[in-house]
């Protein structure tokens, strides 16, 4: 076998040469890369900034609105009413068979407005029973 080409200067400077090129290759294709995340790490950053101050610009409005509300009075507690838990309560004590005057005074609340819970809860029945008769 003739080898004697490997020896050649001509083939070690070929061999040198395509070595060099593939250096140069890899360090160019490296660069680009890096100034492309370069690029994309500052439209980041410019983003992120950006929503930094929108953030900030919300933060402040909020504090400022609660800096009003605590300077605004508290809204009255609502008067005695009859919510719903209160009406549960009066119907099933009304089942049970207690005393109006029984109830109003365990709920206090008057025995007008437990009265007047009642004849409703009544003609709401009269009313629904009428209805499914029909």
């Amino acid at each position: 076998m003739h080898l004697e080409w490997i020896l050649s200067p001509i083939t070690q400077y070929a061999v040198a040469a395509a070595v060099l090129l593939a250096c140069l290759a890899v360090f160019l294709s490296t660069t680009a890369r890096v100034a492309k995340f370069q690029r994309q790490n500052r439209a980041v950053d410019s983003s992120a900034a950006a929503d930094l101050r929108a953030l900030a610009s919300k933060v402040e409005h909020v504090q400022s609105s609660l800096e009003r509300m605590e300077n605004v009075p508290p809204a009255p507690a609502p008067g005695p009413g009859m919510n719903l838990n209160r009406r549960t309560q009066v119907l099933r004590m009304y089942h049970r068979g207690e005393p109006v005057e029984t109830i109003a005074a365990a709920l206090r609340t008057s025995r007008n407005e437990v009265e007047l819970l009642l004849k409703l809860h009544r003609l709401m029945g009269e009313k629904l029973a009428a209805n499914a008769h029909e």
